[in-house]
C-alpha cells in the first residue's frame, strides 16, 4: 500500500469512527426516551445498538492507529534480537 493510500485509509477510518460515535449518542437518546416511558425492552435494545456502535468505533480507531504506527516505523532500521 502506497503512503498516500495509507493516509487516505487512516482518514477514512477515523471519519467512520467519528460518525459511529455520533450515531451512538443518538441511540443513547432513544434509550433515554424509552426508559422515560417505562419501555424497558425498547431501552435495552437501543442500549445494545449504541454499545455495538461504540465497539465498532473502537475497532476502527484500533485499525487506524495500527496503520498509522506502521507508517511511522517504516523508515526505522530493524533491530537484531
Amino acid at each position: 500500500m502506497a503512503m498516500t493510500d495509507a493516509l487516505v485509509k487512516i482518514t477514512t477510518l477515523r471519519a467512520q469512527r467519528d460518525q459511529l460515535l455520533a450515531h451512538a449518542k443518538d441511540l443513547d437518546a432513544s434509550t433515554e426516551q424509552c426508559a422515560a416511558t417505562n419501555n424497558t425492552e425498547g431501552a435495552s435494545a437501543w442500549r445494545r445498538l449504541a454499545n455495538l456502535a461504540r465497539s465498532e468505533a473502537h475497532w476502527l480507531n484500533f485499525r487506524a492507529t495500527a496503520l498509522s504506527d506502521s507508517i511511522n516505523t517504516l523508515g526505522e532500521p530493524r533491530k537484531c534480537a
